[in-house]
Parts: structure tokens; sequence; C-alpha cells
């Protein structure tokens, strides 16, 4: 044994091994060179086991250790192929630092960072997994195993773990967001809600927007309106300065632009940035005229809830709503709303055709329901008297 040694020699055990393990070594080896006969060969094994049973410091160690040339070559290759979107290439080059250099974990995360991207994930969960019984503590890991978790469909397993870092790390919104996307995917509307809710309530500031933004689709796929619109309230007030409330309307116009204006919560979204706005901001006003045109254009179709859409400040979150066909709250189009009011203003008032049409407006499907009744009714009165004579 000898200075020149690297520690995980001087303890006896490959880079590989799990932290765990490493103490079982040291005992090993203080017990082969007591400090009374072997002074220098238990300082050297007593330094190796304080770097290497700390996880900070033997992650430092071991980057330390592969500072030559060749591997910042192939590490540098492999990040440049990865941010061009060549992950296969990428996964390849991180899986020749991992033979050349079996101990590090730096390397295998990315590596399975790319084969997710590739879609095998099932061999990124592999690692992931390996990667967390190393080290069960590392965020870093933990988030890696919830991604691969979700990409294989897992969604049991990944839940247990988000719970796990929101418990560790109760003020993360994006914990409590992965979260509840997940129950979107299952269609578990009231659970999702619940995890938002239950981050929302220690308080709301203008960094919770993308959490209550959430909670306004979740509760419109719920058809849960009336909980939506208090949602669109608490949003109207959640900018505390001028600053937050410019924040806010960009980030809500970013949201309107990501989805078509037949989503069906467009309309709520417009009125929201028109109310919090007030007619201060000439550029809003102007996006204002430009999306009141789109609604317009776009007021003969069913609105639809099959969009995708961005959380603003959250580049990993991404949102999909896949919930089939179209979602009807009984209103009718604002086209065939102005055109009755008009005829009813031309039969009566100009005043009653302005009530007709909000109440058609606001009422169609159970006007439509009951027209319909009221004809069948009448083609069935026609039948019966056609057959008496």
């Amino acid at each position: 044994m000898n200075e020149n040694m690297s520690y995980y020699e001087i303890l006896g055990v490959e880079p590989s091994t799990p932290s765990s393990d490493i103490r079982k070594a040291y005992v090993r080896k203080i017990r082969q060179y007591p400090n009374e006969t072997h002074p220098k060969e238990f300082q050297l094994i007593r330094k190796a086991y304080e770097v290497l049973s700390d996880e900070s410091q033997r992650a430092a160690y071991d980057s330390s250790g592969q500072n030559d040339d060749e591997y910042e070559r192939l590490f540098s290759e492999a990040m440049a192929m990865m941010n061009n979107g060549k992950y296969y290439q990428a996964s390849n080059l991180f899986n020749d630092i991992i033979v050349r250099y079996p101990g590090d974990r730096v390397a295998r995360y990315y590596k399975a960072l790319s084969l997710i991207e590739i879609n095998s994930s099932d061999k990124a969960l592999a690692i992931a997994k390996q990667l967390l019984i190393e080290d069960p503590n590392n965020v870093d890991y933990m988030e890696l195993t919830v991604l691969a978790h979700e990409k294989e469909k897992n969604h049991d397993q990944a839940i247990r773990l988000l719970e796990k870092l929101i418990d560790r790390y109760p003020e993360k919104s994006e914990y409590y967001l992965r979260l509840s996307n997940i129950f979107v995917d299952t269609h578990q509307y009231t659970m999702s809600a619940r995890t938002l809710e239950k981050k929302l309530i220690k308080g709301e500031t203008i960094q919770d927007f993308p959490l209550l933004q959430e909670l306004f689709f979740i509760y419109y796929l719920d058809n849960s309106y009336e909980k939506g619109r208090r949602v669109l309230y608490r949003l109207r007030n959640l900018p505390q300065n001028e600053n937050e409330r410019q924040q806010m309307l960009d980030w809500l116009m970013d949201t309107c632009d990501g989805i078509t204006p037949r989503h069906h919560c467009y309309d709520d979204l417009v009125e929201l940035i028109r109310t919090v706005n007030a007619s201060q901001y000439q550029v809003v006003n102007n996006w204002l005229r430009q999306a009141d045109a789109a609604v317009q254009t776009a007021a003969t179709s069913a609105p639809v809830y099959n969009e995708t859409y961005n959380q603003p400040n959250n580049h990993n979150n991404t949102t999909t709503y896949n919930q089939s066909g179209t979602v009807d709250d009984g209103r009718g189009s604002v086209f065939a709303a102005v055109v009755i009011g008009i005829i009813a203003s031309l039969i009566f008032t100009p005043f009653v055709g302005i009530i007709i049409g909000f109440v058609y407006y606001y009422n169609a499907r159970l006007i439509k329901t009951v027209v319909g009744c009221l004809v069948g009714i009448i083609i069935f009165i026609i039948f019966v008297m056609l057959i008496a004579l």
C-alpha cells in the first residue's frame, strides 16, 4: 500500500462499489492495518474512507481522476451530440466513456437521458435504478428514474418517487406539476387537482402561476366549470405589483398563442388578459384585437380540448390533453346568437332582440332540446290527425 494507489485500491474496492459497501471495506482494512502497528497505512485508509464515504467528495474525486485529455475529448463530443439532438451517437460515446472509466456516474446518467430520447426507456430505467442504488439520496438520479418510469408508463412507481421528492422538497413546484400530470394521464382529475392545491394552500405568489394555470385546465377537463372560473379569479388577483402583472400577461399570451381559438378555454383566458391589462399596455391591446378577430373566425366551430400547451418558466413540463371529442358547456355560437338577435330585433324591438340573442348564446343546448321536442310533438300530432282522417 502506498500513496500512488487510488482510494479505491487502498480500500480494495471497485469504482462502482455502492456507498453501503465502502464502510465495510474500511472496517476490514483498519483491522488489517491498525494504527498502532501500521500508522502510515492507517492514515491512507482513513483519508480514502473520508473521501469515498461522502458522495460529493467521491464525485469530485472520480471526476478529478478522469481529467485526462481523452476523457475531456469524449465527454465534450458526447455532450455536443446530445445538444444537437443526435442522441443515438451520444449514447454510444457515453458508453465508450463508461467502458474506459467504469466508476463515472456522470456518463451513465447522460447515457440514460440519451436512451430515453431514442425510445429506449427500458434500458435507461435499468441504468437509473442502479444509480439510485449506489446513491439513494441523489436528486438527479431520483428525477431520472421518475422520467424513465413515466416513459415506461410505470405510473405507480413514478408517483411513489415524486411523493418522496415532494416530502423532501415541499417548496419545489415542478414536482407537484409532474405528479399532477401523471394523474391527468391516468384520468384521475380529482387527484391531479388535489396535488396542486396541496402546494397552493401554503400561499399563492406569482411563482405559482404555472400551478394555477394547470389547475384551471384540469377543472375544465373534469367538467368542473365553476371551479375553473374560481381559479381564474385567483389568477386575476395573483400579481402584487406592476412587474408581476406584466410577467403574468406575457405568460397568458404565450399560453393562448400555444393553443387555437377553438380551444374550449381560449375565450376565458382572453377575457382574463383583458381584465388584467385594463387597456393599459398598447402591445396587449393589439394582441387582444387579434385574439378577438381569431375568436370571431372560429365562432362557428365547436370548441376542442385536444391541445398541447407549454407551461411558462417550466421547460421540462409539457402537458398534452388527449381527451377525445369536443366539450360542450351548453353555449351556442356567437354568429348564430347575433343572427337570431337581429331577426328578433326586426320582429320585436332592438332591446328584446339583444335579450333573445344573449339567452340563445348561453342556453343554446337547452333551447335546441326544447325546440326539438316541440317539433317532434307537432309532427306526432299531425301524423295522428292524418291517420284519423
